[in-house]
């Protein structure tokens, strides 16, 4: 975008339920050929050519390989997200890349430190009117408050205070039982 940036790392990389859910693969239990499927998750997970075309679309109509084996853009016409599946480790580097991203996303996945939560997924059912309510506030402030649109010191005092008269401290508590029982404490 025109800015030279620096990025600092200023913590451990964390792996955590989310970032696991985010790469899970599946076969349906309900498919009538789950071979097949499986055979096909292992191909776009190892055959680096067939996740090239998912990454950069179709070879010679939307990306080339270089002789140096790096995969050009031919266009911007490939609309799937990449990133969506698959195993990263397998896409080719696009020429214009000026080092391996891959192998640094590899190196921190290596890394990472697992979360104390790993596992635990908070269970609703209790308290789920009140902690609709509470969505329906945040998302009512949530683009002025991250914006910088409104005062902090005025704001947040305001939600917190509809936050808590929508049952939010209902929430938290119902939250903490899970936890203390998740933990074992």
């Amino acid at each position: 975008m025109g800015k030279d940036v620096a990025v600092q790392k200023i913590g451990d990389t964390i792996l955590s339920n989310e970032t696991v859910r985010g790469s899970l693969n599946m076969v349906s239990i309900n498919t009538k050929y789950p071979e097949k499927c499986l055979q096909f998750l292992d191909m776009v997970n190892t055959d680096t050519r067939l996740r090239d075309m998912f990454f950069y679309g179709e070879e010679g109509v939307n990306f080339e390989y270089n002789a140096d084996g790096k995969a050009h853009k031919i266009n911007n016409e490939w609309a799937m997200a990449g990133y969506t599946q698959g195993s990263f480790f397998t896409v080719t580097q696009e020429d214009t890349d000026e080092y391996n991203q891959w192998e640094e996303v590899k190196a921190l996945n290596e890394a990472a430190v697992s979360s104390v939560m790993m596992g635990f997924t908070f269970d609703n059912t209790a308290v789920a009117d009140k902690l609709a309510n509470c969505r329906e506030i945040w998302l009512r402030y949530r683009s002025e408050v991250m914006t910088g649109v409104q005062d902090p010191a005025t704001i947040i005092p305001q939600i917190k205070e509809e936050l808590m008269k929508a049952g939010w401290q209902d929430v938290m508590d119902e939250a903490q039982r899970q936890v203390d029982e998740f933990k074992g404490k």
